[in-house]
């Protein structure tokens, strides 16, 4: 999806969808919390900011299992499936 079409509520929906405060998506993208919180506010307009900081902190979304739909946004990252192995008891 176009980073222009994401927008404040989606970030937000999406930094809850995968457990993330602030102030953690604001490190994985390495721009300020006060820009996350600015841009989180920004309801349902496109975030007035700057391309790059925005960019970074939806790749860290991604990175974190998030997708980015024209329907919404959603937590795509699969709960990893444990393999288990059963051993027979050997017949005499």
């Amino acid at each position: 999806m176009l980073v222009t079409k994401i927008t404040g509520s989606q970030i937000r929906a999406a930094r809850a969808l995968c457990n993330l405060t602030r102030d953690d998506l604001a490190n994985r993208a390495n721009v300020s919390r006060d820009c996350i919180r600015y841009w989180e506010h920004s309801s349902d307009a496109i975030p007035p900011a700057r391309l790059r900081d925005f960019s970074r902190a939806i790749d860290a979304l991604e990175e974190a299992g998030i997708e980015f739909r024209p329907d919404g946004v959603f937590y795509a990252r699969a709960v990893p499936i444990r393999s288990v192995t059963v051993h027979s008891e050997a017949h005499a």
